[in-house]
């Protein structure tokens, strides 16, 4: 989402813990050229966390939600979703 994420991971982190994030995320293809990355660094929070219980569908991880984010960065992930839908 643009406000947040869900990050995939055994290990738990604590609620309240601050990540810093860096996530690459696919462009769209110039004409006949390669796909570009954008390379985002932000800031995060975990907001949920979702331990491993044997036999549970939900995967365990964390739910971040990001914090101060910038308009340009807020954008790039934007159309990101956009692209996807």
């Amino acid at each position: 989402s643009p406000h947040g994420l869900f990050l995939k991971s055994p290990r738990p982190f604590a609620i309240g813990a601050r990540l810093r994030l860096t996530l690459h995320l696919p462009g769209r293809p110039a004409a006949g050229g390669p796909r570009s990355t954008r390379v985002l660094s932000l800031e995060g929070e975990v907001r949920r966390l979702v331990r491993p219980v044997p036999g549970s569908h939900l995967l365990p991880g964390v739910g971040v939600r990001f914090v101060d984010i910038g308009p340009e960065t807020l954008s790039a992930i934007e159309e990101f979703i956009a692209s996807r839908r």
